[in-house]
This record gives C-alpha cells, sequence and structure tokens, in this order.
C-alpha cells in the first residue's frame, strides 16, 4: 500500500502487486485537516497523521474497499491531542 498526501490534506491509497511498478488506485481520504506528515504503523493497518492542529490522527487502512463506484472513502479517524511539556 502506498498513500500520497495532497497540499490540501487528501491521502490517495494506491495497490501494488508483487511487481511494485504495477500500481491500482484504491481510494482516497478527504481530511479537511493541515497534515504535516504521514506514517504506516509498524504493522501497515493504519495511517497515523500529525496535522498543523496539534493533533495526531489514526486510522485504520480498510483492507476490503468496493471503489466501483467512487474512491472516496469515509475518514473516521481517532484524534489524540500532542501536548509538549514545559520547560
Amino acid at each position: 500500500m502506498i498513500a500520497i498526501l495532497s497540499s490540501v490534506g487528501e491521502i490517495f491509497f494506491l495497490k501494488y502487486s508483487d511487481n511494485i511498478e504495477e500500481y491500482t488506485p484504491f481510494y482516497l481520504w478527504e481530511t479537511k485537516k493541515q497534515i504535516n506528515d504521514i506514517v504506516f504503523n509498524k504493522n501497515g493497518n493504519k495511517l497515523l497523521m500529525a496535522a498543523k492542529d496539534g493533533y495526531l490522527y489514526e486510522s485504520p487502512i480498510p483492507v476490503n474497499f468496493d471503489n466501483s463506484e467512487s474512491y472516496l472513502a469515509n475518514f473516521n479517524p481517532t484524534s489524540y491531542l500532542v501536548r509538549m511539556m514545559e520547560s
């Protein structure tokens, strides 16, 4: 799975087979967030997103998604507020 982040917070997912040069579009999240960074968790089944609003968002990656009519998938993440310690 490959995740591509746009400058407006959309994340488009691509699947690839054993041949990494063969990509197929899978689905799209419209986060409506200003996301600074994304990373898959170590199991590869969730995406973690750091946003400009100070929250860390976590969302599971859908394994079975029917994209025959639309690539748009529901984006319902768990959010965590990150607080920095004062010195």
